[in-house]
This record gives structure tokens, sequence and C-alpha cells, in this order.
């Protein structure tokens, strides 16, 4: 099984996601825009696991929850893998400075690494995929042509476990199970 953890979005969220598309679709040709049903904010992409393992990584997102308050995040930039000059994904951002998910995200790969279950092999850098391969020749975009980001805040109170099915029409994403984030705030 294809499995990933990752924080899901309000509706408010979702809409202001898509109008960020809408309006990047003005400037830039992408052969794939994400579709609000794929939008997410991946904590850990963990590859093929067994059901055995699968069973592993819910137990360890339960206990991490317990322990770990829910908390807010916000909406805040546009950006692009490896950079705006020539990307390949186009991204939305949160705000730097949130405490609550570099935590919950550090601690819970810290536990799954111990069960040899999640290897970090990048710096963890949260975004949502908006679209992918964009259609080179539009760009360096000019900055003027980003959308302006609106600082849409939610609060986070759960994880959520993915199993990602690969087609040739792409992924389909079916939730293995959702953990309230019900930690004390410290």
């Amino acid at each position: 099984m294809r499995l990933f953890t990752a924080i899901q979005f309000n509706e408010e969220t979702i809409q202001e996601l898509l109008r960020l598309q809408r309006e990047l679709k003005r400037n830039v040709k992408c052969r794939k825009w994400q579709t609000p049903h794929h939008m997410h904010l991946t904590l850990h992409f963990l590859g093929e696991l067994s059901r055995q393992q699968s069973e592993l990584v819910q137990q360890e997102m339960e206990a991490v929850a317990t322990t770990s308050p829910a908390f807010s995040l916000r909406l805040a930039k546009i950006g692009a893998f490896p950079n705006l000059t020539w990307p390949r994904v186009l991204w939305a951002g949160v705000q730097e400075q949130t405490p609550g998910l570099y935590d919950l995200q550090k601690t819970l790969a810290a536990r799954l690494a111990h069960l040899g279950l999640y290897k970090e092999e990048k710096r963890y850098r949260p975004h949502i995929t908006l679209a992918r391969e964009p259609d080179t020749a539009s760009f360096p975009l000019p900055m003027e042509k980003l959308p302006c980001v609106q600082a849409i805040a939610w609060t986070v109170q759960e994880i959520a476990l993915f199993h990602s099915t690969l087609t040739p029409q792409g992924p389909i994403y079916h939730i293995l199970g959702t953990y309230p984030l019900t930690g004390m705030q410290s």
C-alpha cells in the first residue's frame, strides 16, 4: 500500500486554493491541475508499506495525536519546486512560524523512523500542490503575475493517513484513518 500522512483543509481554505488556481491559469499552462479532493498538506510520504506496517503507522499516529494539541495554520504565498524560474510544481505555502505543524511533523517522523517506517531525505517544506508540469514557456513569470494569497487561517484538529492508488488517470486517495489532536496546549 502506498501511504502518506497529511492534514486536510476546511471549505474556506479549499475555496482560496481554487481561487489561486483560477488566477494562475490566466498566465500559466500546466499539464495537471490539482483537484479539490486531492488537496492536502503532506506531513510524511511513507511509500509502499504492508498492511501490518500500515497498522503500526496508525498506532503511532494515534499516540502522537493524543499528545499533540490542535494548532492554527495560515496560507502565506505561492512558490514552486525547484524554483519559480524553472518550476516543475506550483504550490501554496503556509506561514513559516508554525511550531505546532513542525512539532507534530517532527515527533511523528521520529516515531515512524524508529520503527523503520519512514526516512526523511530532505528538510520538511510544507506546501499544498496546486499544479504539476507547467509549460516552461510561461516562465520565468514576473512576480506581479503571481496571485496574492489571502491569509486564510484554519485550525488543524486532526491528521489523516491516506492510501494512494496510482492509475493512468491520476492517483486515487482513500483515507484509512483520522486522528484527532487532543493534546493540551503547553
